[in-house]
């Protein structure tokens, strides 16, 4: 490996040992969980310019279902009830009736 790719890496690395540490550095106890964290700070980042406001709706979706115990802490995959792959029973189900309870 040249001094050059061995020096970026470092880098590489460094960096993200950083991020991780002012992620836990700046977390406190009482605050819910962080979403995303694998590369923290960068990895939200990426999400919002890629998804747009699909990014939140999706993060709001993966947590409940975690919270649920349906998804593990690690976890975050999830498709939103409101796209398109998800099938029409589930999308039409008693739970998820739009009339108002009295």
């Amino acid at each position: 490996m040249t001094p050059i790719v061995g020096l970026v890496l470092g880098g590489l690395v460094a960096t993200c040992i950083f991020l991780r540490f002012l992620l836990s550095a700046t977390q406190d106890a009482k605050e819910p969980p962080a979403i995303l964290t694998g590369i923290p700070f960068v990895q939200p980042l990426i999400g919002m310019i890629r998804e747009k406001s699909r990014f939140y709706i999706r993060l709001r979706f993966v947590h409940s279902l975690q919270k649920r115990g349906e998804l593990g802490p690690d976890t975050a995959q999830g498709t939103p009830p409101s796209s398109p792959s998800t099938p029409s029973a589930c999308r039409s189900s008693a739970s998820m009736s739009s009339t108002p309870l009295s």
